[in-house]
């Protein structure tokens, strides 16, 4: 039993969509020289997806130092760099080193700056942070680069506010200029893409700084792409009406306390704690209020940091090799504690108990926490509920009822997501008694990776190149493993896929920001039907059907469902293929027991795929198949199918 006391299975971790960026820079050009696999991008990024640390740190070290490798595979190896010294090992004086020669550059200059910027940030120096951020914005040569640099300062300048707020509420400058710049900014962005999550949220907190309570309300009808009150679920809010006057009634003449603890109440129960809390500095001050739960959304935010603070440093000793689960759960412990005395009424004040302590932060806060090992890895997964629904799924004339939870505005997904900076995310887990959890965040931001880079002339420029030159070697590396993983050919069904969707959009007449959010409305769609329906409801209907109590076997089974239900079974496939093919875990020997069924499959098929040849391996022509096949070879695949 966990600590919520429900069983998850460790089989159960699924990853929504995996990272577009990880598979391009997956398929880096191997220079001319590099004959060993010891100066490969593709090995060093291969070895950094397995976490194994130690061997892609040395060779990127490898390919940063020799002059010869080319200037993307340097400059992509230095960013690598950078972030293992300052995230992973807590050496920032390192990063900033290999800084000052990424920014003597011209290529991607703009991307050390952003960078910089958020080391500058990690390390307390917000003006030298913000001002890195602006750099990176004057030198971007790509929308995707002037994109991150707008993001980032963005964030710069709002923790900067946030700073002022706390030490000094009543002398707060609404009026300051970089403010009022990442304001107007975020604005321009969420006019480009309503469905940017990152942009709605940070434009929330601008627009309660300013004052501004009805861009606020429409920030967070944007953040939870919500068009109108009555599609709000009661589980997400219990009075909308209400909390949609109070916080559109926040404006600069305003001054109604009644109004703005309402404001502050609905923020906190639909999961924006900092907002809550920032507005409550902004107008009540930072003493106590007379309204305890006020007083308690601020406690619980406090313990939200520190708990926050204290995961960080236990991945990064988890990195270091020192994984003491001990001193990090009693140090958790610890802070549990504080919180649930302060908490606690005057009348009732039991002992405390983790199980105890959990269940009253889901009723209260709608706090889901799990301690659990993912991916080889202990580590904390702490969100909040924002949807709590009955679901049914239905599979080849089976069907399970299952209770379908989604959380967002987490605290920690675990050691996998921060360990890759929110570029691998786990999206969900399935429980034994036919329930599944989906965890939201991550994935809006991940379609609109996907859109700049399939339209921002720079990137696709690059990406298009990577895959030209890393095909031409996968027929060698399939000849000497007909399984191996082949990022090039993950990569070309992702993006020929995504190019699909793109077109088929685009064939409808839509131009523009509709076009834009189109896409990401659809490919967000597809993720969550197959990712999360499909894969998690399959888990659900095994556990019914008490099918199997094999790990690999039930991650096989809900990959197999994963691709056939899918709206784009070749987009589902590229996803899933990855570097952990036969690493020993469930989802790893899942993958590649699918890999060796579609080769078979294709060997028994070769007259009915269009352009396949003979004369070579398999693996690299999966790509050939049509939907319709790869349907059919994956239902030939599943016992339940057959």
């Amino acid at each position: 039993m966990n600590s919520t006391g429900i069983h998850i299975p460790k089989i159960a971790i699924c990853s929504l969509l995996c990272s577009f960026l990880l598979s391009i820079t997956s398929c880096g050009q191997v220079a001319a020289n590099a004959g060993s696999h010891s100066t490969s991008i593709k090995d060093a990024r291969e070895a950094f997806e397995r976490r194994e640390h130690a061997i892609a740190y040395d060779i990127f070290n490898d390919i940063w130092n020799d002059q010869q490798q080319s200037l993307r595979d340097r400059t992509l190896a230095g960013q690598y760099l950078v972030k293992m010294n300052w995230r992973l090992y807590g050496t920032p004086e390192k990063a900033h080193e290999v800084l000052k020669q990424l920014e003597a550059q011209e290529y991607e200059r703009s991307t050390a700056y952003v960078l910089r910027s958020r080391i500058l940030a990690d390390e307390g120096r917000l003006d030298e942070a913000i001002a890195m951020a602006q750099k990176a914005i004057d030198k971007a040569q790509s929308e995707t680069e002037s994109y991150h640099g707008h993001i980032t300062f963005s964030k710069q300048v709002l923790t900067r506010s946030r700073q002022f707020l706390d030490d000094n509420p009543q002398g707060f400058d609404s009026k300051n200029a970089d403010l009022l710049s990442a304001h107007n900014t975020l604005k321009e962005l969420l006019a480009e893409n309503p469905r940017d999550v990152e942009a709605a949220e940070l434009y929330l907190s601008s627009s309660l700084l300013l004052k501004d309570g009805s861009e606020a309300f429409r920030a967070w009808m944007l953040f939870y792409h919500h068009k109108n009150i009555v599609d709000i679920h009661p589980s997400l809010l219990s009075e909308p009406e209400k909390f949609r006057k109070a916080l559109m009634s926040y404006s600069l003449a305003s001054g109604d306390d009644e109004e703005v603890t309402t404001a502050i109440k609905g923020l906190a129960e639909s999961g924006f704690y900092h907002a809550a809390t920032l507005l409550k500095i902004r107008e009540l001050g930072l003493s106590p209020y007379k309204d305890r739960e006020i007083n308690d959304i601020m406690r619980y935010e406090g313990f939200l940091n520190e708990v926050k603070r204290i995961t960080q440093d236990f991945y990064r000793q988890t990195v270091a090799g020192n994984v003491a689960i001990y001193d990090y759960t009693a140090q958790y412990n610890e802070l549990a504690t504080k919180l649930w005395d302060d908490l606690a009424r005057d009348d009732v004040h039991p002992t405390f108990s983790r199980q105890a302590f959990n269940r009253t932060l889901a009723a209260r806060f709608k706090t889901l926490i799990n301690f659990m090992t993912s991916g080889n890895h202990y580590g904390l997964h702490m969100g909040h509920v924002i949807l709590d629904d009955q679901r049914t799924i239905s599979q080849y004339g089976y069907s399970a009822d299952f209770r379908y939870k989604v959380i967002d505005h987490m605290v920690s997904n675990g050691f996998s997501a921060w360990f890759s900076d929110g570029n691998s995310q786990v999206g969900g887990w399935a429980t034994d008694d036919g329930s599944f959890l989906q965890v939201r965040a991550g994935l809006g931001k991940e379609m609109t990776r996907i859109w700049l880079l399939l339209t921002d002339p720079v990137e696709s420029r690059k990406v298009l190149n990577d895959m030209e030159r890393f095909t031409s070697m996968e027929d060698a590396m399939a000849e000497e493993n007909p399984y191996a993983f082949l990022p090039s050919l993950k990569l070309r069904l992702i993006y020929h896929e995504s190019t699909a969707i793109l077109d088929s959009l685009k064939a409808t007449g839509l131009t523009g920001p509709q076009l834009r959010v189109g896409f990401i409305n659809l490919t967000e769609k597809i993720a969550l039907d197959s990712k999360i329906y499909a894969h998690e409801g399959r888990h659900s209907i095994d556990f019914k059907r008490n099918y199997s109590k094999s790990s690999k076997e039930l991650e096989f089974t809900a990959k197999l469902s994963e691709i056939y239900f899918s709206a784009r079974p070749k987009l589902l496939l590229g996803t899933i293929i990855g570097p952990n093919m036969g690493d020993g875990t469930a989802h790893g020997e899942a993958n590649l027991r699918l890999i060796k069924g579609l080769v078979h499959w294709a060997d028994q098929h070769q007259t009915e795929i269009a352009g396949f040849d003979t004369s070579r391996p398999t693996q690299p022509q999966l790509d050939k198949l049509s939907n319709a096949q790869l349907r059919q070879a994956v239902r030939s695949m599943d016992p339940m199918a057959n």
